[in-house]
């Protein structure tokens, strides 16, 4: 899992726009690379959280959250998602109680045996969060045996009212 930050410029003609808030709404995933697999019924990796790395989201107002998933399920099987975040003002001081932000059965369903590859994408709006932020994605297979799914997540932020030079 790495941290990265991310700029959407839309260019209009001569002039640059920069979108300052909600910037979810205009950024879109793609599929990536895998990480680490997860097996159906194994107690050690299956709706086990993934903690990604801390934001600083200073200055910046929202982003997305994007589950970059491989999955092969058995018909009729689905994986269910959750995701929590914890804020803070310290940074690497998350104690206190995490915000759920989803909690979804079937996220990603399947109706015939097979694998499947795609993004799962979140909208969040951080203007009532601290500097810090820290997500946890935990993804449940609903079979019991041979269904695994390799997965990553990502933050894309944005909505800076002053664009950082890189």
């Amino acid at each position: 899992v790495s941290q990265s930050r991310y700029v959407v410029r839309c260019n209009l003609g001569d002039k640059l726009m920069v979108p300052k808030s909600n910037i979810g709404a205009h950024v879109i995933g793609e599929y990536g690379v895998k990480s680490g697999t997860i097996t159906a019924g194994q107690t050690t990796t299956d709706n086990v959280g993934l903690t990604l790395n801390q934001i600083d989201r200073l200055g910046y107002e929202s982003g997305q959250l994007q589950i970059i998933y491989d999955v092969n399920l058995t018909s009729g099987k689905a994986v269910n998602l959750k995701v929590d975040l914890y804020d803070s003002s310290t940074s690497g001081s998350f104690t206190g109680a995490a915000t759920n932000l989803l909690s979804l059965a079937s996220a990603i369903p399947y109706v015939k045996a097979g694998t499947v590859q795609g993004v799962y994408n979140l909208n969040v709006d951080f203007t009532n969060y601290a500097r810090y932020l820290e997500f946890v994605v935990t993804a449940d297979l609903t079979n019991t045996g041979t269904d695994t799914l390799q997965y990553d997540a990502m933050v894309v932020i944005g909505g800076a009212d002053i664009i950082p030079t890189f």
